[in-house]
């Protein structure tokens, strides 16, 4: 009995022995796969990034071909025209030499530009060119670059010396942002000359300036009435503050000094002499000081061609 029982027990412990081992034997093997699958993730994944670094290299390199491309034409352009001009220059000291500098042409020799403005010029084209290259690369956007490249040229071109020095340096701080460039430029001139004040300074500047009127000259008082017919429309759309400076120093300072106070007008009738005193009109509109020098004009002109008469 006690045999059998001995038995029994054994079998049982060898039993559960088999069972562990199994289980144990299948979270290993569980284990070793997860590990293996997560090896190889690691490796595609490593893989990747690394294929993305040399494409990233590759796109940079042929990028900077091109960019290098468009600086070797614009050189080669550059010593064309450095070529033409040496050829220009040495042609006409030809001309002069031969000629005895008797003769001097309309086109002057260019000037010896200054190394520092040659090296600023060659830099700002150069950055300039580069900058339109690589925009090409980059976007199909190239002809909205290039016509605001353009308009910045132009504004450099025509504008006055102290706003071209303006739009030259702000070119020059955007030379990659050439649209932003142009933007600033335009702020900073509405800002200059756009305010009514800077626009209302210049119009009392441009008055200024108009000499003074005698009665021998009448045909500067038809001038001064076409200067102010001109102006009336650019005043009548300032702040009322500025129209009524305005119209303040207008009808009254031109009395002190561009109509002389004892401007006195023959006229036709018997009577003799007309009095039309400008100074006294100051408190008027504009439009009525407009009809005064109308009246005032055509009273001149007629009293000029009576004189002149036999």
């Amino acid at each position: 009995m006690e045999s059998e029982r001995k038995s029994e027990t054994e079998d049982a412990l060898e039993t559960r022995s088999v069972v562990t081992h199994s289980t144990t034997s299948s979270k290993r093997s569980s284990r070793t796969s997860a590990g293996m699958a997560a090896a190889k993730a690691r490796a595609r994944a490593e893989a990747e990034r690394t294929r993305a670094y040399y494409v990233k290299k590759e796109t940079e390199l042929k990028i900077e071909k091109v960019r290098m491309e468009g600086s070797l034409t614009a050189l080669e352009h550059e010593k064309e025209a450095a070529a033409a001009m040496a050829e220009v220059r040495i042609l006409e000291e030809a001309i002069e030499s031969m000629e005895g500098g008797s003769c001097h042409s309309g086109s002057q020799i260019v000037p010896p530009i200054d190394p520092v403005q040659r090296t600023s010029d060659y830099v700002e084209h150069h950055l300039s060119h580069s900058n339109v290259v690589s925009n090409a690369e980059a976007s199909l956007a190239t002809p909205h670059v290039e016509f605001v490249s353009e308009q910045l040229d132009l504004m450099i071109k025509w504008l006055g010396s102290k706003s071209t020095e303006y739009v030259r340096r702000i070119r020059s701080v955007n030379i990659r942002y050439p649209d932003v460039g142009l933007k600033m430029a335009w702020d900073r001139l509405e800002e200059m000359y756009g305010s009514p004040e800077a626009v209302e300074k210049a119009l009392l500047d441009k008055l200024e300036k108009f000499p003074k009127i005698s009665k021998q000259d009448p045909l500067k008082l038809q001038e001064l009435g076409d200067l102010l017919c001109e102006i009336h429309p650019i005043v009548e759309k300032l702040p009322y503050h500025l129209q009524e400076k305005w119209i303040y120093q207008v009808l009254v300072h031109p009395t002190q000094t561009r109509v002389k106070q004892n401007l006195w007008l023959k006229g036709k009738c018997k009577e003799g002499l007309l009095c039309l005193p400008i100074r006294q009109v100051w408190h008027l509109q504009l439009d009525f000081f407009l009809q005064e020098v109308g009246v005032m004009n055509q009273l001149m002109n007629q009293t000029s061609s009576s004189e002149t008469l036999p």
